[in-house]
């Protein structure tokens, strides 16, 4: 039996400052009474990279420190407040959603330049972090990836199902496939690597590559160890439907294909328009392992909703679609 997850793609662009919370959290609950009315109930809820905006920064703590920080913020408040609003058993389904915080300062160095975080909820509160690893190459030498996110489960977590979905933050959707044995330039865009308040590897340093690949090496083991079949992603933002196909093809049915026909899915903002509910659905299953050798033949694998809704929300409206894997 196939089991159900939402999507929710808003137009506009990610939150960048604490006082947008107030905006998104009117429009969060909106859409979350609109999910509790769909014919399909997902067992799984995702938003955009970047819905909202922690105002501390929480890359270099630990999970449990990560867990309690984000718990007590309105951002907390508001996500349980969501899914208390869904008539459905408990423990009832995941929330999946992007927040990013802004900069931390370096001693002799450049800022990190912020979390990017996929945090899911359940009724209890914070389950799982996904803590971007995979740097985009617009921001290759001001941001810090930091070690326990490639090695730790704490990004991993389990669906009503059994199944056990991997947290990814933005392009770390791409990285579901990265290896040593066969690298891109995900890997390569690694320049940082933090503990705690140290940097442990420094792309200026002796030592540094081997580092990064021996990370690289713990996160495609991790995956492996912990059995992922679904990749779930908080996706920022695309100026237009059609801007996501490079996405589609290389991002999303990549993973699909890395984790041996898995589902793969994602949702996103898009600036100057929402896309027709069959287009740009950033969704993938069954995709076959050839694909990862496919390069620029790559085709789309582009899996269509069972059901869709266009909603309008206080500040803008936001397209919700339900998939079935």
């Amino acid at each position: 039996m196939k089991s159900c997850f939402a999507t929710v793609c808003f137009h506009g662009k990610k939150t960048i400052s604490k006082t947008g919370n107030e905006k998104r959290e009117a429009d969060f609950i909106e859409v979350m009474s609109k999910i509790n009315q769909l014919t399909s109930q997902p067992q799984a809820i995702i938003f955009p990279g970047g819905f909202f905006y922690l105002s501390q920064h929480i890359g270099h703590l630990s999970f449990e420190d990560r867990k309690q920080v984000i718990e007590a913020t309105s951002i907390g408040e508001v996500c349980q407040k969501g899914l208390n609003l869904l008539n459905t058993p408990l423990p009832g389904p995941l929330l999946v959603v992007g927040i990013d915080s802004p900069k931390k300062a370096r001693q002799g160095c450049s800022a990190d330049n912020g979390d990017q975080l996929c945090v899911a909820f359940d009724n209890t509160g914070v389950v799982g972090i996904g803590r971007k690893i995979f740097p985009d190459d617009y921001e290759l030498f001001d941001y810090v990836a930091y070690a326990g996110d490639f090695r730790e489960p704490t990004r991993v977590v389990q669906l009503a199902d059994g199944r056990k979905a991997v947290l990814c933050a933005c392009y770390d959707m791409f990285g579901i496939a990265e290896s040593p044995e066969h690298p891109t330039k995900r890997t390569k865009n690694i320049k940082y690597v933090g503990e705690g308040n140290r940097l442990v590897a420094d792309t200026d340093e002796p030592g540094h590559a081997e580092a990064r690949d021996r990370l690289v090496r713990e996160w495609a083991d991790m995956l492996k160890q912990e059995n992922v079949s679904v990749g779930l992603a908080a996706i920022h933002q695309f100026d237009l439907p059609g801007r996501d196909l490079y996405w589609q093809r290389h991002g999303v049915a990549v993973a699909s294909a890395s984790l041996h026909g898995g589902l793969a899915l994602g949702a996103a903002h898009f600036v100057e328009r929402l896309p027709e509910a069959n287009k740009s659905t950033l969704a993938a299953v069954g995709v076959p392992q050839s694909h990862l050798d496919d390069g620029l033949n790559r085709k789309h694998y582009a899996m269509k909703p069972i059901e869709s809704s266009y909603i309008d929300t206080p500040n803008g409206n936001a397209l919700i679609r339900v998939f079935a894997a």
